[in-house]
């Protein structure tokens, strides 16, 4: 049975449990890779500029998983005072 858990896991498009091992031994160099390379958009896009952003603020935090906020009206007064908390 533990076979067949083990291999449901990693079957299908579901790979976030191999990336998440094998980069949990490699979180401080990948932090100063985000921390000197400067990611542009080439495009109006700049969800991944956010992003990185969001990371790098919270990158002492140790928790499993980040709380955030999600904006409904982006460019709004409330989006100005949401914060990921």
């Amino acid at each position: 049975m533990e076979q067949c858990e083990a291999h449901l896991s990693h079957a299908g498009n579901n790979h976030f449990s191999l990336i998440q091992d094998f980069y949990k031994s490699r979180r401080a160099p990948l932090f100063r890779l985000l921390e000197v390379l400067p990611i542009r958009s080439s495009t109006q896009d700049t969800t991944l500029e956010s992003v990185i952003q969001f990371l790098l603020e919270h990158q002492g935090s140790r928790l499993s998983h980040l709380p955030m906020t999600v904006l409904e009206y982006p460019g709004t007064m409330s989006e100005k005072t949401s914060s990921a908390t």
